[in-house]
Order: C-alpha cells, then sequence, then structure tokens
C-alpha cells in the first residue's frame, strides 16, 4: 500500500518507493537488516530525505495515521534507522535504501508498527503545522514480536445507514473492536433471509483482508443489491472470524426492511378504496334493511327476526372492515 500524505501527491506522484508495506515476525534481540527502493518518477534529478514515524492506528475506513512522537502509540520507530542523509536520484532512476531495526531484547510481545518515509521536503514532519508543497510516498512497517500473543476482537456495532429502503441496495457495516496486542484481519460473510426464513443472499465481507490494528476499531462496509421481487422485513446474520494462532469466530444479526414508495402507496390506496367500498355499500344495504322492517313491522309486526336480520348486516360488515385492517396490520 503506497502511502501519499503531503501537498497535491497522488498515487502516480513524483515518488515510488517499494515495498509498500513490510510485515515481519521477530524475537526480542533481533536485527532486522533489508532495502527499500526508491523511484524517481521525474524527467530530472531529485533529492529525497528519508524520515520514520510512529503509526498509531487506522483510521475506521482503513486509512493509516501516523505521529512523529515516540511516546504516542508504538515505540518501532524509535527502533528504526534510516540514512540521516539527502538520496540524490537521477531522473527515471531508483536507488536503494538501507535501513536497520533493533528490536529490544525486552520489546513488548505483539504487534508494532511505523512509517519510513521518502519527501522532497526535508525535515517534514516537522512542517506538518505549516503549508508544504511537496510529495511524501510511505512504507509501512508491521512487525510482530514473539512472546505472550493476545488476539481478541470484537463486533462493536453492526447496523445499515437506514432502517426502511425505498430500492434493495443496503449498506452493512460491522464495527469490529481489536482489544488484543497484535492485529487481526477479520473476514466472514453476511446471509440475508427474508420474512419467511428463506436466504436469498450471501456477501463476503473484508475479503481484501484488512487489519485492526491493537486498540484500534474499523468499519467494515458491505453492499447487498437485491434482485427481483424485494419487499418486507429481512435479517442480515454476520460472522466473522479472525486469529492466526487458533480460529475464533463472532456473530450477530440486524433487521431492515424494503418497502418500494410507489407499490406501498399502491397498497395503501386500494386498501383505502377497498374500506370505502365497503363501507358505502354496507351503509347503503343497512339503509334498505331498514326501510323494509320499517314497512314489515307495520304490517307484521314481527320485530325480533327482521332485528337479527340486521344484527347479521352489521355483524358482516364490522367482520369484513376488521378483517381488512389484520391483513394491513400483517402486510406491513
Amino acid at each position: 500500500m503506497q502511502v501519499d500524505f503531503i501537498g497535491h501527491a497522488q498515487e502516480d506522484s513524483g515518488i515510488k518507493i517499494s515495498p509498500s508495506i513490510i510485515e515481519e515476525r521477530v524475537e526480542p534481540g533481533q536485527i532486522l537488516r533489508s532495502y527499500l527502493y526508491v523511484t524517481n518518477r521525474t524527467k530530472t534529478t531529485q533529492t529525497y530525505y528519508v524520515s520514520k514515524m510512529n503509526m498509531t492506528g487506522l483510521t475506521e475506513k482503513g486509512d493509516p495515521e501516523f505521529v512523529d512522537d515516540a511516546s504516542v502509540g508504538s515505540t518501532l520507530s524509535s527502533w528504526i534507522s534510516v540514512p540521516v542523509t539527502p538520496i540524490i536520484v537521477s531522473g527515471s532512476g531508483t536507488k536503494e535504501i538501507p535501513f536497520s531495526i533493533q528490536i529490544p531484547v525486552n520489546a513488548p510481545p505483539g504487534g508494532h508498527f511505523a512509517g519510513i518515509f521518502v519527501s522532497t521536503v526535508p525535515d517534514l514532519a516537522e512542517k506538518k503545522n505549516t503549508f508544504v508543497i511537496g510529495v511524501q510516498a510511505g512504507t509501512i512497517v508491521s512487525l510482530r514480536v514473539a512472546g505472550d500473543i493476545k488476539e481478541e476482537a470484537q463486533i462493536r456495532n453492526f447496523f445499515t445507514d437506514k432502517i426502511v429502503y425505498d430500492s434493495p441496495e443496503v449498506n452493512l457495516t460491522a464495527k469490529v473492536e481489536n482489544s488484543g496486542n497484535t492485529l487481526v484481519r477479520p473476514s466472514g460473510s453476511i446471509e440475508i433471509f427474508d420474512w419467511f426464513g428463506k436466504k436469498v443472499a450471501t456477501l463476503i465481507v473484508n475479503e481484501n483482508g484488512g487489519a485492526v490494528l491493537p486498540r484500534n476499531t474499523r468499519a467494515y462496509t458491505t453492499t447487498w443489491r437485491g434482485e427481483g421481487f424485494v419487499l418486507g422485513k429481512y435479517e442480515a446474520h454476520l460472522g466473522l472470524s479472525y486469529g492466526d494462532a487458533a480460529k475464533k469466530t463472532v456473530y450477530t444479526t440486524l433487521t431492515f426492511w424494503v418497502l418500494p414508495t410507489k407499490m406501498v402507496l399502491s397498497i395503501v390506496v386500494g386498501i383505502i378504496l377497498s374500506i370505502v367500498i365497503v363501507f358505502g355499500g354496507a351503509r347503503a344495504y343497512v339503509r334498505r334493511e331498514l326501510h323494509e322492517l320499517k314497512g314489515e313491522r307495520e304490517r307484521t309486526g314481527k320485530k325480533k327476526r327482521s332485528f337479527l336480520r340486521i344484527l347479521m348486516v352489521n355483524g358482516g360488515f364490522v367482520l369484513g372492515i376488521i378483517a381488512l385492517l389484520v391483513m394491513l396490520l400483517l402486510f406491513f
């Protein structure tokens, strides 16, 4: 992963540094020696300056964060030795940069992280509070010191950006916290079930293997795009596995709704029209029955039979309204 930080630097800027990331497992007291390679992508000779900074963590989106303060975050930068003299590279040329890492004999076990940077501006870290026009590319150094390794992670939150979606394009985000002392790379899947319990989709989470650093939280977002007829309540089941020495798995679930606005409005209007029609028809029927009852009473005086007939009509009307309301509640 190439990291550009300063001014107008882009991925295709004038500097390229490789490798982009160094991951090693080391023992306390070990000395690690290696090289970086800086390429001048411009046509003219350039002077570069080498620096180092501690990596404090990753943002929830996975962007690295660095500080020049050795007392903040990892102390790995203090173990790294880089050239103090400028590096001169001819146009379109490449030059190697030697570096070494002295792991203390009392180095804490677990993950340690830092960055080695090549910049067109000297002492760039000291100029971080001023406006600087330049470019900088960096290599991330990730060491795992042997010892009492603790791999612990939890799903702190699993959510969607909305509860009700008008269309079946749902963003599902899992925030994973690393409470251990070494980085973890959680990976797994999200299974989507409809309101009948049928599985309609399986989504892969963190397919690229993005890491969560110790004492950090990172967000992983996966998008589900439903196909065909999508309507109603859905459940998302998340399962993530992590760990190198022993695989551990964490689970959680959430619910969301997909209710297309046009379809819902059409259904609601249809139900309202049905109620109006039933109510109007029943009312007209009751009036007619009352009119006939009045005439029948005047002729025969048989009240009880006609009253029961009206009660049956009204009862049927009430039951019809109740049935429509129950259908409405069940559907939504």
